[in-house]
């Protein structure tokens, strides 16, 4: 399990294709180490803080699941994503008064 005192954790992202790339080996390592298979394991990425053109770039890897922690982050991303077949996932607590603002 990762730990915020990784490199990876304190690097910028100067290579996408690269880091995203080696985020899979990794899972797909730890699926066959836990005798499942590797396409049964989900990457969700989250995109909280990081712009929508990292979103559409990663999408365009072949990343599929996004998540947020903040219903009008997710909704804004939603909508100017230029990825199309995208799954959105909401993180975290949602508050009452937001449940109405979900799709």
């Amino acid at each position: 399990r990762r730990h915020r005192r990784d490199p990876w954790f304190c690097r910028p992202i100067v290579n996408l294709n690269e880091r995203y790339n080696q985020v899979l080996a990794e899972i797909g390592e730890a699926a066959m180490a836990a005798g499942r298979p590797a396409d049964s394991v989900n990457l969700i990425a989250v995109s909280k803080t990081h712009p929508v053109s990292l979103v559409d770039e990663l999408a365009q890897l072949g990343q599929v699941h996004f998540a947020e922690n903040r219903i009008a982050e997710l909704t804004e991303k939603q909508a100017a994503a230029r990825a199309t077949g995208l799954q959105w996932h909401l993180i975290g607590q949602l508050q009452t008064n937001k449940v109405k603002l979900l799709n």
